[in-house]
């Protein structure tokens, strides 16, 4: 059996000096002909061909009378598990769709719905500029007690005073802990003690980690955050950051809007670490007691090829990748 597959960069931005595109969190895209093509230990088997990146996407199309368009399924190499949602991978694969004139995307058409095991959302695809932008399923809002905001700044190596803003536990297929830091410095020297917030997401249903931010005056960027997740470091043991998080960003503009005054208007959002700048573009709806939020951004492709699977479609022992030529 022979798959596609696609490794593209989300949330990229842009070069000043070249203006091309550069930076970005990559995901691998894999595109299946059905849903049922691939049993789940198969996916995860592939997953697992790509340790260095976050998520893995399997793409599948829907049948007519789906209610969706396509659908998605994410699995994560390094935490060996799979997810109901995601944020960047959701944005890679659909670019990966746009730029391969995948057979689910209909030229006079840009508002499509998506599949995921969290729930329906929309995807509107910018074919001019290959931008897209994700809706989500309705934030679920958890206060943290009083008598545990010593425990999440010894979490995060914070003194008394660095946070400013209400910590609450915010769930949108994922769950983060959402809060505001005095500054850019107090942000930038944050750590995480691995053990402790992985015990702190369990006890409220969350499997992201946090999302802490701060203000950026005098920036192009309305805001900064940290992606604080739950990965355990690498062999080398570096600590691995996620260098930009969509499903992080939506939690925080729901946050946003629910307890800071935001009122949804389109806002910048600056991430990313060491060579990999990130800006994920965020905005809101109000209705009623309902929050509609949206994330994108724009994405590169890094690298294309083959996946060839010599054993069964449940235990794939043998699985090669040929990778193909791009050139830039």
């Amino acid at each position: 059996m022979e798959l596609p597959y696609s490794i593209v960069n989300s949330f990229t931005v842009t070069d000043p000096q070249t203006a091309k595109q550069v930076g970005g969190n990559a995901a691998a895209i894999i595109f299946l002909e059905d849903k049922d093509q691939l049993a789940d230990q198969a996916q995860m088997g592939i997953a697992a061909k790509f340790p260095s990146l976050t998520e893995a996407v399997f793409v599948y199309p829907c049948p007519p009378d789906n209610a969706a368009d396509f659908g998605m399924r994410y699995w994560s190499p390094q935490r060996q598990c799979e997810y109901a949602i995601t944020g960047h991978p959701t944005i890679a694969a659909a670019c990966a769709m746009l730029f391969h004139d995948h057979n689910s995307l209909a030229a006079d058409k840009t508002e499509y719905v998506l599949e995921t095991k969290a729930g329906l959302v929309s995807l509107s695809i910018n074919k001019h500029d290959s931008k897209v932008f994700m809706g989500q399923i309705q934030p679920v809002f958890q206060d943290v007690p009083v008598e545990m905001e010593e425990e999440v700044h010894e979490i995060f190596n914070l003194k008394q005073g660095d946070i400013i803003s209400p910590i609450k536990a915010v769930n949108m297929g994922l769950g983060y802990f959402i809060f505001k830091v005095r500054d850019i410095d107090v942000l930038m020297r944050m750590k995480r003690d691995l053990p402790k917030l992985i015990e702190a997401n369990k006890r409220f249903g969350l499997n992201g980690g946090a999302q802490p931010y701060a203000d950026l005056p005098d920036s192009e960027y309305d805001l900064r955050t940290r992606n604080l997740d739950l990965r355990a470091p690498n062999q080398e043991g570096r600590w691995l950051e996620d260098s930009a998080c969509g499903q992080g960003t939506a939690s925080l503009m729901a946050y946003l809007m629910a307890y800071m005054n935001h009122t949804g208007a389109p806002t910048r959002i600056q991430q990313g670490v060491l060579s990999e700048p990130c800006c994920v573009d965020a905005f809101g709806k109000r209705d009623g007691k309902k929050l509609d939020i949206f994330i994108g951004g724009t994405s590169l492709e890094k690298e294309t090829g083959t996946l060839t699977i010599e054993s069964n479609r449940a235990n794939p022992s043998n699985i090669h990748l040929s990778k193909a030529a791009l050139s830039f």
